[in-house]
């Protein structure tokens, strides 16, 4: 260093003040000038952290820029930035003229660094601590078990993903090698989404892969699902008994339970005969009509009908009882 002219350079010897001030750190800086003809500068009292960045959420693959860091007191003067210990995640970048560190995290895992700032014209310079974590990808389904019955639609089994990706990642699904979803269901490979109609009764497990890719950089999560397909159940027809005098007209219909579009069809006596008990059952509507028996008793019928839902089909039975007095 020169003498009796103005003196520019760095003299820890000069740093007035080093502390920590509500979790942010603080310095007097000197003026680099001083003895001879230079100009007298006043010294530069500065606060400095990355309070905010610190607190800031990141993401692998996602696309971000941190909080700049709190610099109170720098006025007009230029700051240099530089990190003198530690790493920034891998991608992220930190800008010397700002101190704003920005980019897209490749890597998941917890980085540590010390980013020193400088300011033009000043003696001494002031550490700050960067902590940061960045998140793995996820694909998260609400439920990890589907509940189902064979040939009703199975619809909103879909992943929750972040949304907050750009368009230069690309989020793509597939089965795991080895896993099946239930025969009838299929995997939309852009959505995640899971919908079908179920052919098949019985239990299966999926495994599905989620991925997101930048470039070269590609990331997984997985989940596996429980599908459980019941058979078709609460879904009937029956007849009430009833008391009737011999020789009285009968015109009773059948008590229907169904789900959405199932229907009932081919109402037949069980026996294969045209009647029974001078009764007759409708085709159509399983309606059934005649006379009664003029002989008091107790009078049953097995009257069966086809079910039908979608493309599958199921015989489905009842008894008619009469009792005549």
């Amino acid at each position: 260093m020169g003498t009796g002219g103005r003196t520019w350079g760095l003299n820890p010897a000069w740093v007035l003040l080093r502390a920590v001030v509500m979790g942010a750190l603080a310095v007097a800086m000197t003026a680099c000038g001083g003895g001879g003809g230079g100009g007298a500068q006043e010294n530069l009292v500065l606060t400095y952290d990355y309070g905010d960045a610190n607190m800031t959420e990141l993401l692998v693959l996602r696309e971000q820029t941190l909080p700049a860091p709190r610099t109170d007191g720098l006025g007009s003067n230029t700051p240099h930035f530089e990190i003198v210990s530690g790493v920034l995640p891998t991608g992220m970048q930190l800008d010397s003229r700002t101190g704003v560190v920005s980019g897209r995290p490749t890597v998941v895992g917890r980085t540590s660094a010390v980013v020193r700032i400088t300011v033009d014209g000043y003696s001494g310079h002031l550490d700050a601590d960067l902590h940061l974590q960045v998140q793995p990808f996820y694909a998260m389904y609400l439920t990890d078990t589907v509940a189902g019955q064979i040939g009703l639609p199975i619809e909103g089994v879909t992943p929750q993903v972040p949304d907050s990706y750009d368009a230069g990642v690309t989020v793509r699904f597939a089965l795991a090698n080895g896993t099946r979803l239930p025969p009838g269901l299929s995997l939309n490979a852009t959505t995640g989404a899971i919908s079908g109609v179920p052919t098949e009764v019985g239990s299966f497990s999926a495994e599905i892969d989620a991925s997101a890719t930048h470039g070269d950089t590609r990331v997984t999560a997985s989940t596996t699902l429980s599908f459980f397909i019941e058979p078709i159940t609460d879904v009937f027809f029956l007849y009430d008994g009833f008391d009737v005098p011999g020789g009285a007209a009968v015109n009773v219909a059948p008590i229907v339970s169904k789900t959405g579009s199932d229907t009932f069809s081919g109402y037949r006596l069980a026996n294969g005969a045209d009647s029974q008990h001078g009764l007759r059952v409708d085709a159509a509507t399983g309606v059934v009509t005649g006379t009664a028996p003029a002989t008091a008793g107790r009078y049953e019928m097995e009257i069966e009908a086809t079910l039908t839902r979608g493309s599958l089909t199921e015989l489905r039975q009842a008894t008619f009882t009469m009792i005549v007095y």
